[in-house]
This record gives structure tokens, sequence and C-alpha cells, in this order.
């Protein structure tokens, strides 16, 4: 059997390679002018979605229900005010108040601000730490009487005072006011306060007046020396090394000392309800706790799923806070199991009760469970008690153009980076010189000279692409046409092309005309920007031109941009001969080009166009490949008969030469 493999000249001395590549040539450079084709429709398959991508970005930044505050269509995003609140023509701080578009007031006035709501709440009516001492004045009396140990000694932040007694005090007040004095005089004032509290004298069965010694944000110790161990046994009852030191990042059996809450237990469940005055219901709040967790860990439970009322600690005041999550008297908080109670009586919690904002307006006196009240559309907030003698607050409002200007600006800038997108690709001039690079070309290019020459490859894809021009008239003739319900013109609105025709459509904005249409004629401006029209978006049966008419300029705008990008089809409202819905096609560019990441990808027209070169092309390289098989064989064939030809001939030889010797 023959061997027909790719021989290489060994007996014809042929360059069989360089012969076959020769005579292939011609379909070689078939298949490269059907990949340049492909090339070149990729290319424009990546513009057409870099436009869709521009246009997806300006409706989601401006044409999205999902971002209600900077959707142009919206009339109220139109309608901003700034409140003012002055008492006596003065500012004041007693209110604050949001005025939204649709708040339809000229004055609004409040004359009194009895009391504010405030929550149903636990709270301590102490510092989880105090210094305090047990006084027996009779004791101390005598003690200092006998002319010893008229000192206290405090540290506070690290820094230790002496103070000296008096003695002789009449009565616990008098002993408390000559501290407090002396202890101003040594720390500074405030630094120390001292609170009088009442505790049981076992040998005397009376309740006698304690002395509470604190200081918030700062650490006190009542150091442990030796005048104050005299004092300690001589009527004062301050326990010297006492301090405030108190740390919710240690465990609570530190923290908290006493183990009694937990009733022996390992772990409690803390049990919050909240009910509902109205309804009934009620709202919990469940967690376990165990004496190595911190205060900070029970506190982190506790409001990590809190329905019923949320746990708090003021580092400054020492103090913890449980305070229901409704305002006012909306309901009430309970504890659902003893070992709840004697937690949070641990943390020297005590009731207080919630109450109703009392405020008087339009000569009435208005209950609210809540400080946030809504007056004629205008969201007021009661800061602070307001007495009525300090005269009336009075709320007015004045039109602010200045943040919708400025959200016109963004818009602005975002558009006219699309018409210029849009402009240059159309408008720029095609590079006859240069062709999509092949495969063997590139071997021989750097990644630089490459880019450069694609780049000036793919210049002119897209001039007078009719999609793109389409596109761009479309935006340009909203500009231009009026809208239903107004005479009011975009020029006028300040909003009009630039004067360099190059732009080719791109926006400028007259600050002075804008904020002198929305202060003249705000009700034309809003209605040009913002009209609605009763036709749903899609529906062709009444004439796509009749939604155009009456939609404002945003609306219209919006509309543009769906017509190329939406991705789903629309009920026309028209029906088929079979009485089915008819169906419109998606956008332009969708159904072009179709967008990553979504089904179009691969369906859209270009991709389909993509496929099919595809399999042209893999057909033309089966063909190629065929043929240079067919010539490999060919030359085979002839080095073969070559091969056979110099046999014999040397054969023939052979013998003439050896019949003459």
């Amino acid at each position: 059997m023959e061997d027909y493999s790719r021989v290489t000249g060994l007996v014809s001395n042929l360059d069989t390679k360089g012969l076959v590549n020769s005579m292939l040539k011609i379909e070689r450079v078939k298949v490269d002018r059907v990949k340049a084709t492909q090339t070149r429709m990729k290319w424009k398959q990546e513009g057409y979605r870099e436009i869709a991508t521009m246009l997806k970005g300006l409706e989601s930044s401006y044409f999205d229900l999902l971002n209600k505050k900077d959707d142009l269509r919206l009339s109220s995003n139109y309608s901003t005010y700034t409140a003012f609140a002055k008492i006596n023509g003065e500012d004041t701080s007693d209110i604050s108040v949001a005025v939204p578009g649709s708040a339809n007031f000229d004055k609004i006035e409040i004359e009194e601000i009895k009391q504010l709501a405030s929550p149903q709440k636990y709270a301590a009516d102490r510092p989880m730490k105090t210094v305090n001492a047990l006084v027996k004045l009779d004791k101390l009396n005598e003690t200092l009487a006998n002319g010893e140990n008229h000192t206290m000694t405090f540290q506070v932040d690290g820094k230790a005072k002496t103070i000296e007694l008096a003695g002789n005090y009449a009565d616990y007040n008098a002993l408390k006011d000559d501290l407090q004095n002396k202890l101003n005089d040594a720390f500074g004032e405030h630094v120390i306060k001292l609170k009088e509290f009442k505790w049981e004298n076992t040998e005397t069965n009376t309740l006698d007046s304690g002395i509470s010694f604190e200081s918030y944000n700062h650490d006190l110790e009542y150091l442990d020396t030796e005048n104050n161990q005299k004092l300690w046994d001589g009527g004062m009852g301050l326990i010297p090394g006492l301090d405030n030191k108190f740390d919710i990042k240690e465990p609570m059996f530190v923290s908290l000392g006493s183990y009694a809450f937990m009733s022996g237990k390992d772990e409690i469940e803390l049990d919050v309800s909240f009910m509902s005055n109205k309804d009934g219901n009620h709202k919990d709040t469940k967690v376990k706790i165990s004496l190595t967790d911190t205060l900070e860990d029970v506190i982190k439970k506790f409001n990590s799923g809190q329905k019923a009322a949320k746990l708090s600690y003021d580092k400054l005041t020492k103090k913890f806070t449980l305070t229901s999550n409704k305002m006012g008297e909306e309901g009430e908080l309970s504890f659902n199991n003893q070992e709840t109670e004697l937690f949070f009586n641990r943390l020297r919690l005590k009731k207080q009760e919630p109450q109703q904002a009392v405020f008087k307006i339009k000569g009435e006196y208005i209950t609210s469970n809540s400080n946030t009240i809504e007056v004629d559309g205008a969201k007021i907030t009661l800061n602070k008690i307001h007495k009525a003698e300090d005269g009336k607050i009075e709320i007015t409002k004045k039109y602010n153009s200045d943040d919708i200007k400025e959200k016109m600006k963004g818009f602005i800038k975002k558009y006219n980076e699309v018409i210029e997108k849009l402009n240059n690709l159309v408008n720029e001039k095609k590079n006859y010189k240069y062709d999509p690079l092949t495969e063997e070309q590139k071997k021989d290019m750097k990644k630089e000279e490459i880019e450069k020459w694609e780049k000036a490859a793919k210049s002119g894809l897209f001039r007078s692409d009719n999609g793109l021009q389409k596109i761009l008239a479309s935006f340009r003739r909203i500009f231009n046409d009026k809208v239903e319900g107004t005479d009011l013109t975009m020029k006028e609105l300040g909003i009009h092309f630039t004067k360099d025709y190059k732009d080719g459509g791109q926006l400028k904005l007259d600050e002075e005309a804008f904020d002198k249409a929305f202060t003249e004629k705000r009700d034309d401006a809003i209605k040009l920007l913002t009209g609605r029209s009763k036709i749903k978006y899609g529906v062709t049966v009444f004439g796509h031109d009749a939604r155009y008419k009456q939609s404002g300029v945003m609306q219209r705008i919006s509309d543009v941009i769906k017509d190329n990008i939406k991705t789903t089809r629309t009920d026309t409202g028209k029906r088929d001969e079979k009485d089915q819905p008819i169906y419109s096609a998606k956008g332009y560019l969708v159904e072009k080009a179709g967008i990553k990441g979504t089904a179009t990808e691969y369906i859209s027209e270009l991709s389909m166009k993509i496929h099919k070169m595809n399999r042209r092309i893999d057909m033309m390289m089966d063909a190629l490949y065929e043929k240079e098989d067919k010539y490999y064989m060919d030359f085979a064939r002839l080095e073969t008969a070559m091969q056979r030809a110099t046999a014999q001939s040397n054969s023939i030889m052979g013998m003439m030469g050896g019949g003459m010797m």
C-alpha cells in the first residue's frame, strides 16, 4: 500500500510545503475575508452593547421607580421647599420641620409644647457602682470632736487629694454641704457629686441618711489610708479601697458579683414582652444568658433580635436603660419570669411610665404618641418643651430650586455623555487602510501595536448607522416638541441645545432662566417635565403619537431609552386574526446585539449572524484542509514516481556498465 504522507521533496528537491501554501493562498484569503467580516460584526456588537450600557446607566440614575428620590419623571421631586421655624423672628431649635412637595400651607403656628412623648422604660436610678458612705452622724461628730481623723483622701483619675472635715455637724445636710464644697475645691465642680440616700440602721432600727459619692466619666477611689480606715470605724461608714470602676466587658460573675439573679442556674432566659394597647398584640424578646457572658454580650444578644425593647448602657453615667420600641402610651412592657425581674433589678432599673406629646395648635391642645407629627402636609418633630409665654413658633416655607437644579445638572452631564458617544460613532470616518488582523499577522506584532491597529480598523464602523441616527433624532425631537397642557418650552425653562452644531444635540442649563421658570411658572415647568400620559407604554392600539404628545419631556426620554434597551416584549393592545395578543419587539439595541448576562446575549440578530459565520468558516476550513491533503498526496505520488524512475535509471545504468567489463 502506498504511503501518501506529507513528504518534503527528498527525491524531487521541491519545496513541497511552500508550493502547497502558494496553491492554497487564494482559499486562505477567502477565509480571512470572512473572518474579517465576522470580526467587524463582533466589534459592532460590542459597540451596540456599550451604547445600551450607557442608556441603562442613564435610566438607572434618573428614570428608575426603585430610586424614587432621583426619578425625574415624578412631579414630587420638583416640589422642594425649605422650611423655617422662628419665634419672634428668631430661628428656633424647639422643633424640626421637613416639607415635602405635597405640603399645603402658608404658615403654621404652634402655640405651646407642654410635654414630649416618651416610651415606657426602665431606667437606673443610680450608677452601677458607686462609692457609698453609711453615715452614723452622732458617732462621726464624736470621733471628730476628739480631734482625730479629720481628713479623707480620694483619688480621681489617678490624682489623690486630701480634704479636712469641719466636725460638729448639725445634720446630714450640713455634712453633705461641707463635703461637697471641699471636694469641689479639691477636684473642681461637678467632678464628684454627692447625693443623699436612706439606709436601714440595724443598731437603732431607724432609716438613716447615707451619702453617695458619684463621679460620671471619671475613675473615683476612696483610698485605703490609715486615716480613712479610722473614719470607717468612726462613723463615716465608707469602706477604704472602694471605687466606682465598672466594666461591661468583664464576665458578669466579675462585674455584677451577686449571682442571685441566676436563681442557682448556669443559664437563664430573659423574657420581655410589649403588649399593644390598641389591638392586644404583643412582641417578645427572648435571649439566653450565662454568668460567663459579659454585659456587653447581653446587650448585643438582647438587641440583635429585639422586638419588644432595647437595652442600652451609658458609659458616662454608668447606668443601664431598657426602652420600649413604641413611643407614648401605646402599650406596656412586662417581664415574663422571675429571673428576668431579678436580672433587671440587679441593673438597678426602675419603671418609668410613658407619656404622650401634648402641644397646642390652632387654639386646641392635641396629644400624640409620637414627637413627630404631620400638620397640613408638613412633618414636624417636637424637640423641646415650649412655653406659651415665650411666643408662638411660626413655620413657613419657601420654594427651593437648588436641589432640583443640581439634580438636573447631573442629568444633563450624563445625557450629554450618551449624545457625544452616539455622535462620535455616526460621524467617525472609516480608515480604509486598516482591516482586522489575522492570527498570523498578530504573531509578529507587539500588544501595543495590535491595539493601535485595531483602533484604526474600528474607525467608521458605525458611520451613518441608521439605528443610532434614529436614537439621536428621537432625543433631539423631544426638546423641540411641545407638551400637551402647557405652552412653556424647554428653552424658556433654561434647558436648550448648545450653540456648537458639532455637539449634535448636547444640552446646556441656563440657571437664571431655570430659577425664573420655577419661580414664576412652577406648575407649567413641572407639567413640561413630568406630564403623564394615561396610555400605557408599549400600547400602540391608540397610536404611539398619542402617548408622546401627552407625556412630559422626562417620560419621553425614558420611553426612547426603553425603545432601545428593554429586554421584554410588551402588549401592544392589538389582536391578531386568531384573537391573540400582539407583542412588540424588544429594544432595538437588544434585538440587534443582545445584552450580556441575559437570554438575549445569544439570540440577537448579530449573535445569530456571528454563529452562522462560524459555521461558514468551519465549512471553508474543512474544504481548505481537504484540498491541502489532496495537494500533499499529489506531491507524494510525484515523489514516489520520481523515486521509481531514478531507481530504474540506476538499474539500467548498472546493467549497461556491467556488460562492458
